[in-house]
């Protein structure tokens, strides 16, 4: 997830010299930088699962081994609430790291020969 954002943000050209700390700090800033995404990331990622947290909350308890977090789902619920923003996030990075250089991305895979 960060690295796809990352990548959106290399390629959009962030006027910020320095990423955000949080990852919906990283969001708002890709989702400048891409109007035409019409916020999709944060809509995503701020929609409550059935236990109430957003994907934010998930991912950063998940992130940081939050005890709260990991028992909860521990069984794997709610788990397309994150897949689904992450899905869209990477396909976005895809197709324009495709339109800024074809080679960084090749047979519709997440990754490239080229740097393994």
């Amino acid at each position: 997830m960060e690295s796809a954002l990352k990548s959106l943000w290399v390629v959009g050209k962030v006027q910020k010299k320095t990423l955000p700390q949080t990852l919906k700090g990283l969001v708002a800033e890709v989702e400048k930088v891409f109007p035409d995404f019409y916020n999709i990331f944060s809509v995503q990622m701020s929609a409550k699962d059935g236990f109430g947290n957003d994907a934010y909350r998930k991912v950063n308890g998940w992130a940081h081994a939050d005890p709260e977090m990991w028992n909860l789902y521990k069984d794997g619920q709610e788990i397309d609430h994150v897949l689904k923003p992450l899905d869209n996030m990477v396909c976005f990075a895809q197709h324009q790291l495709l339109r800024y250089d074809r080679t960084l991305v090749t047979d519709g895979r997440y990754w490239t020969r080229n740097y393994e």
